[in-house]
């Protein structure tokens, strides 16, 4: 009796697999932007007022909210990749496009707020961070998918 192996790569079509990644994602930009927002706060005293809808007065910055701001997009980015595989063969190539043309687009909000100038640098760190940590996890995560195997 012989039996053949066949090897062939998955697409992950599992959305249940993608959101753990999307969790992984998050976890990690949190983290990331968690340590450049306490940071900011002990080395450079930076104030962290921010304007929290377009023409509202400024508050400070709530650690809550950066957590928040930081872990969506990580599963929000998980469920684009897992549509992008599903309907192309080349889904992660085209998410790592659009997800470099977002993170530079996000980029304005940081930039066109009247607040100081160091609170705007590390704004563009954390939008930055987040997106590298984002991006990295998941292109990290989907190039590990298991290989599975099927017996005849």
């Amino acid at each position: 009796m012989t039996s053949t192996t066949i090897v062939s790569r998955s697409t992950g079509s599992n959305i249940a697999h993608y959101l753990g990644m999307g969790l992984r994602a998050a976890a990690l930009a949190s983290v990331v932007n968690v340590a450049i927002y306490v940071l900011g706060k002990a080395l450079f005293n930076l104030p962290f007022i921010v304007p929290m809808q377009a023409g509202a007065e400024p508050n400070p910055l709530p650690l809550f909210m950066v957590i928040l701001m930081s872990a969506v997009p990580g599963m929000l980015a998980a469920g684009v990749l897992y549509g992008l595989n599903r309907f192309f063969r080349r889904g992660l190539r085209i998410f790592q496009v659009v997800a470099a043309v977002l993170a530079l687009l996000s980029l304005g909000g940081p930039l066109s707020l009247p607040i100081d100038s160091g609170t705007i640098a590390a704004l563009v760190s954390m939008h930055l961070a987040a997106a590298v940590s984002i991006v990295g996890v998941l292109t990290i995560l989907s190039a590990r998918q298991p290989l599975p195997v099927q017996d005849r």
